[in-house]
């Protein structure tokens, strides 16, 4: 019996050292992890999460309320972005590509305060653009640069725009 129980015991230990040695990274074999994945702090409140969606995967990094404040992921253009949010979660900065290049939008904290977006240029070398964007009702400036030459665009509050060509001498 005394025999019996040390073998029961020996092969118990034996099966803990296989776990644990399970348990312990392998510096040739990285580990895996498979989205949707959360990290959470002490309180099980979202510090952050992996997600892995049919047209985005995604990181996004949580503030304390419990809010996405920043997000960093590949969409269903299959190209980069950046989103950053502030405290009652409105998008005030995004950075993507698009198929002009890259687009960087930054806008006010409160709805309709008007902001400000930059484009890269296009492939056929026609250039990019600047937009600033007003305050809902109070129109707005665009620079843009191209071929042969660049225009500026500015619309007054009732939508009224005047163009400026560049071009025409």
């Amino acid at each position: 019996m005394m025999k019996e129980r040390i073998a029961e015991l020996e092969a118990r230990v034996a099966a803990l050292e296989q776990r644990l040695q399970a348990a312990v990274p392998d510096p040739d074999r990285p580990s895996v992890l498979r989205a949707p994945l959360r990290v959470v702090d002490a309180q099980g409140r979202t510090v952050v999460e992996i997600a892995s969606e049919t047209n985005d995967n995604a990181i996004r990094i949580f503030n304390a309320a419990g809010q996405a404040v920043a997000t960093l992921g590949a969409d269903g253009t299959h190209a980069g972005y950046l989103a950053l949010r502030n405290t009652s979660g409105r998008l005030v900065a995004y950075l993507d590509v698009e198929t002009h290049g890259a687009r960087l939008q930054l806008q006010g904290n409160e709805q309709d305060t008007g902001g400000l977006a930059l484009f890269g240029g296009d492939a056929d070398g026609s250039g990019g653009g600047i937009n600033l964007i007003a305050a809902e009702g109070c129109g707005g400036l665009s620079l843009w640069t191209g071929r042969p030459s660049g225009q500026i665009s500015i619309e007054d509050a009732r939508g009224k725009e005047r163009l400026i060509d560049a071009g025409e001498g």
